[in-house]
């Protein structure tokens, strides 16, 4: 499973739902793998000033081509370690 944050839950935290724990208690239920991007997204934001607009489309939630270019990296990169 692959956890990636939209552009609000970068904003705003996981306080309501927590995706990277949801999609953790998951697989150990059920014996699968987690990817959690969340940390490179987080990372991302704090050293781009324009981390948003950079990575999604304007008042979109969905990722614009550099924002599906650096979650493909990322997973390229996590998939290698495996």
């Amino acid at each position: 499973i692959v956890v990636y944050p939209w552009a609000e839950t970068l904003e705003f935290g996981q306080n309501e739902l927590n995706w990277s724990k949801f999609a953790n208690t998951l697989c150990y239920n059920k014996n699968c793998n987690v990817i959690d991007t969340f940390s490179y997204f987080k990372k991302y934001k704090e050293n781009n000033k324009d981390w948003m607009l950079k990575l999604y489309f304007y008042n979109d939630p969905h990722f614009n081509e550099n924002g599906s270019e650096f979650l493909a990296n990322i997973l390229i990169d996590r998939l290698k370690e495996k």
